[in-house]
């Protein structure tokens, strides 16, 4: 009963705090329960665990994505066409958004991070996103990998166009050990949505001022970066989460006057930090 209690409780304070995310427990920060990840189940390999040991992956301090801990397969693997393989998996039941899965107009919003271990040859880190019928019948799927950065933590998103009739979607977590005797891919800080996710997490929001302007705008947006941090990246992202355009390096300014008038979200990347700021295109 305590435990009954218990699952309640963490099911109620995720409904608030995280009312958007389909996934249950997407950070692995959910205390194990007799060995075993809460919400996801072991379908290649019996050992993955919630791991939160940064020597051990030479991280710097407080570079997780999200919370404390990440899913890690450990060393139990299955050879699988010559690739020993680990796998971690969960059912979502999306019936609920039947009707507009029928129109052909439901889509889902999927963001994520991976990274593995510095070695000879890196192991893989694999996400796939597999959408089913009410009989389990598979009807697409959308894989996001395979990764092997050991040097960052690695976002990896994506827009999923529902197929007709799906009503079940399956997230797997799929690592594959190339050398060594553990499966060192590894994954935090899940989502997946019916909205876009702006603010990354609590941890990756970026901790430098970014200024854009003028906003709104009518096509030049001019980028004041106060603190001169390198900018890798830019990903300009409509209003239904799709990737518009993306600009790379360093820059200043970003010309958006070929896109539709409305509303854009700027996802800036600067190292494992990322901003999220909303332009108005007018």
């Amino acid at each position: 009963m305590k435990n009954f209690t218990l699952l309640l409780l963490f099911l109620f304070a995720t409904s608030i705090t995280n009312s958007q995310n389909l996934i249950l427990n997407p950070s692995a920060e959910e205390p194990m329960v007799n060995g075993e990840i809460p919400f996801w189940t072991e379908t290649i390999g019996n050992k993955w665990i919630s791991y939160d040991n940064i020597v051990d992956f030479n991280f710097e301090a407080n570079t997780v994505p999200h919370g404390t801990f990440w899913f890690y397969a450990q060393n139990e693997v299955q050879n699988i066409n010559g690739q020993n393989v680990s796998e971690l998996e969960q059912t979502i039941n999306i019936s609920s958004d039947a009707n507009d899965i029928d129109l052909g107009s439901k889509n889902y919003f999927f963001n994520g991070f991976v990274r593995t271990f510095e070695q000879g040859t890196n192991d893989q880190s694999n996400i796939f996103i597999q959408f089913f019928d009410a009989n389990n019948l598979l009807l697409n799927e959308f894989s996001f990998g395979p990764f092997s950065d050991a040097s960052v933590w690695s976002n990896v998103n994506g827009t999923l166009l529902a197929p007709v009739n799906s009503r079940i979607i399956k997230i797997k977590l799929h690592s594959i050990r190339r050398t060594g005797v553990y499966n060192d891919a590894i994954y935090d800080n899940l989502y997946l949505g019916s909205v876009p996710l702006l603010n990354i997490s609590e941890n990756t929001i970026a901790k430098f001022r970014i200024n854009m302007y003028p906003n709104p705008t009518t096509g030049i947006v001019t980028i004041s970066n106060e603190e001169n941090l390198s900018i890798d990246k830019i990903e300009i992202l409509d209003i239904l989460g799709k990737r518009v355009a993306t600009k790379t390096g360093n820059t200043s300014q970003v010309d958006i006057s070929h896109l539709s008038n409305g509303m854009y979200v700027f996802k800036i990347y600067s190292g494992i930090d990322v901003l999220a700021k909303k332009i108005i295109k007018q």
